[in-house]
């Protein structure tokens, strides 16, 4: 799979959105077809790789991180 999208490292927000198209938590783009975990969206292309995803790969802290996010946007 492509190298996952880090908004906070390259300054862009949101690239690609068009119509009906949520923002996905986790990589940063649009999509219009994945889950939605406590009023977040994350698209289907990162949740199959999250589900792929071994503890100690180098991805996994990755996806922690994001994850995080939710919880921390919830109780804010």
């Amino acid at each position: 799979m492509e190298a996952m999208f880090r908004p906070e490292e390259t300054g862009k927000e949101n690239p690609g959105v068009s119509g009906g198209e949520e923002i996905c938590i986790i990589c940063g783009r649009g999509r219009q077809e994945g889950l939605h975990i406590v009023e977040e969206f994350i698209c289907n292309d990162c949740e199959r790789e999250m589900v792929r995803t071994e503890v100690w790969d180098a991805k996994y802290p990755f996806f922690i991180h994001r994850m995080k996010q939710m919880w921390r946007r919830k109780d804010a």
